[in-house]
């Protein structure tokens, strides 16, 4: 469960990897209802993770169903089947890279510019004040489409709806020409393959401001 992970993060002693000791794990303590309850409890958590299961597979189903309507509109984006006009995404916005300010300014007490650093503070369109910083180097704008470039999340979207200080693993899209950033996060939800194998990251997906700048645009 997610308790338990937190809780041996917590108890973990090492600094450089997950890992619990033998006598770190005998001093966890759990609680211990009537075994009856114990099986009620059981019970009900496992109906409640089946519906989870059975909502993260429609989930799956209609991410495809998106999946195949867009290659249908839009055709494979690098072949251009249908020869629609094309723009590259650097010639219809401003692409602004984050850059991660000094770990010592970050604070939760509000002071300075609310602190962007990737996905773990994105909502389902905009982000959530978690920390601050009072060390500001790049930000972005009302508005901006927020899109993560760097690790596991890459190609995470969100829309800015204040000014955040943008972290290193972000960069803000600001459009420089009659654009919709709503019909540019449509365009770049569905090239993340693209992304994925063309990425330099030998682990993670790290995207170069060179490279997203290159997407091509149906116009």
């Amino acid at each position: 469960t997610l308790f338990r992970k937190r809780l041996l993060k917590f108890i973990n002693q090492s600094v450089n990897q997950c890992s619990v000791s033998i006598t770190n794990l005998k001093k966890i303590d759990i609680t211990l209802p009537p075994l009856e309850i114990q099986r009620k409890i059981v019970k009900k958590l496992n109906k409640i993770q089946e519906l989870i299961d059975k909502r993260k597979q429609q989930i799956e189903k209609y991410d495809e169903f998106l999946q195949s309507l867009f290659l249908d509109m839009f055709g494979d984006p690098l072949r251009n089947p249908k020869e629609w006009e094309l723009e590259i995404l650097g010639n219809l916005v401003n692409i602004n890279m984050g850059q991660s300010p000094k770990s010592e300014t970050y604070n939760k007490v509000k002071n300075g510019t609310p602190l962007l650093n990737g996905p773990s503070e994105f909502g389902n369109k905009f982000p959530k004040e978690i920390q601050w910083t009072t060390d500001s180097k790049k930000s972005c704008k009302n508005g901006d489409l927020l899109f993560c470039v760097r690790g596991a999340t890459a190609g995470k979207m969100n829309f800015a709806d204040k000014v955040y200080s943008i972290g290193r693993g972000l960069a803000a899209l600001t459009p420089i020409r009659n654009i919709s950033l709503e019909y540019i996060y449509v365009i770049l939800k569905y090239q993340y393959d693209i992304f994925k194998k063309t990425s330099n990251g030998s682990t993670f997906i790290n995207i170069e401001k060179e490279k997203l700048s290159k997407v091509k645009v149906p116009m």
